[in-house]
Formats: structure tokens, C-alpha cells, sequence
């Protein structure tokens, strides 16, 4: 079954703040998606309707940089359904294994990206990047990337994707991997059988989403300490 893939986003406009705006690229990727190719807008465009970015701004340049929170709150300006979750840590790959219509996007610790994917000439340094995800992997256990510091897709290991995520999350003190989901839309094409078993299978893979956050959430919950004299 064919799934509408979106056109690779670069954040390499030329434009003054183009080395801040990763999460633009993947912002403006992420409303393509979800709307099915109707929506595009350009790096610096989705920046500037989600606010302009709330990470620290660049001492030289100025511009800002992006979280989770800042491709959220622009998919909501641009009218599009977004939901942004948790996947466990050890639940990462397992997520990401089977094509579906879901995309992600992801923050990573770029310093643990592959240095032959970085688009960088191997001088990757020290820095937080996001990337777009989509579901499926390959015969070579790698999923298609969205990396907005190169000219088109890359195929990336999902064990380093999942490590890279996993450290910038962990900076942070979070539980799992924060990820931001878009779905992207049912094909009008299908036979209604197959557009049902389409409908269906996205229906289990977010269910599975759900379950694996709950599962956390849960494990948080056992994982607090009792008071002294008091009961759980």
C-alpha cells in the first residue's frame, strides 16, 4: 500500500537564522505530511507562526531554536491534528518498526549521530538537532530519515536513531522519548475494504502508543516512594 511520503525539507535556505531552525525544517515537513502535501510552508515561515522558537536565541545570529512544544503549538496555528507522547525508552525501535501513516518528530543528541549522516563533512559537534521519522524499517534494520542539515531523505541504523534520542531526552530528565506525531491522511484511492483494514491498522499502531506511555506512566507511579506511615 502506498503512503504519501512528503518532499525532504532542508533548513539550508541561505537564509540568517537557517543553522537555527532544524525544528522549522521539521515543523514545515510534519504540516506536509498531515495534510497530505496541502500545506507547505518553508522553514522560516513555520518559525515565525509557532512564535518564533522558546530555546535560547543564538549569540551571534540571534534566532532561536525549537523544541517539541514549538512544532506542537505550530501544527495548532496551521490547523492540524498533532499529538505529542512519550515512548519509553526501550520501546523506541519496536514503535518505529512498522510502516504506518504516522511521522514523528524528534530532538537527538547530533554528537551520537552516525558522522557519515550528518551532512556536516564529519564535524558534528556537541549540539541538539531534531529530525523527522518515518515508520518502517528496512532489511537493514533502518528507518528514513528526515535530517533537515541534508538535501534529501538518509536511511539511519534505528539503534543509533534510538541512542541519539534517548541522550537528549535523558539530558533533560525525561522518562522517554518525547516525540511529536502527525498522521497523515487516509488515501481517498482505496477500495472501502482496503481503506478499513488502513483505517483499522493506524487505530491498533496508536493504541500500541498509548499503551506503551501508560506502561510508564505506571511504572512511575510504583516507583514513588511511600511517606514515612503512610500507605500506598
Amino acid at each position: 500500500m502506498t503512503i504519501y511520503v512528503p518532499d525532504h525539507v532542508t533548513q539550508r535556505t541561505g537564509s540568517r537564522c537557517q543553522f537555527s531552525l532544524c525544528w522549522g525544517a521539521v515543523g514545515a515537513w510534519l504540516a506536509a505530511g498531515a495534510s497530505g502535501g496541502a500545506t507547505k510552508v518553508t522553514p522560516e515561515e513555520f518559525a515565525r507562526r509557532a512564535g518564533g522558537g522558546s530555546g535560547a536565541p543564538n549569540p551571534e545570529t540571534g534566532c532561536k531554536t525549537g523544541f517539541e512544544v514549538d512544532l506542537a503549538h505550530g501544527l495548532n496555528i496551521l490547523g492540524l491534528d498533532n499529538d505529542t507522547i512519550t515512548i519509553p525508552y526501550a520501546d523506541f525501535r519496536e514503535r518505529m518498526k512498522n510502516p504506518r501513516r504516522a511521522i514523528f518528530g524528534v530532538a537527538v543528541d547530533y554528537e551520537l549521530w552516525p558522522g557519515e549522516k550528518d551532512c556536516m563533512a564529519g564535524d558534528a559537534v556537541d549540539v541538539n538537532h531534531m529530525v523527522g521519522i518515518i515508520p518502517g524499517l528496512d532489511q537493514k534494520a533502518r528507518l528514513m530519515v528526515e535530517n533537515p542539515l541534508c538535501g534529501d531523505y538518509q536511511m539511519v541504523s534505528a539503534n543509533d536513531i534510538q541512542r541519539a534520542a534517548a541522550a537528549f531526552s535523558r539530558k533533560r530528565g525525561r522518562k522517554g522519548i518525547l516525540v511529536v506525531r502527525v498522521n497523515r491522511p487516509v488515501q481517498t484511492s482505496l477500495p472501502a475494504d482496503a481503506a478499513r483494514i488502513d483505517a483499522l491498522e493506524n487505530e491498533v499502531e496508536e493504541l500500541r502508543d498509548w499503551i506503551a506511555g501508560a506502561r510508564m506512566s505506571l511504572q512511575e507511579a510504583l516507583d514513588v516512594p511511600v511517606p514515612a506511615g503512610g500507605k500506598r
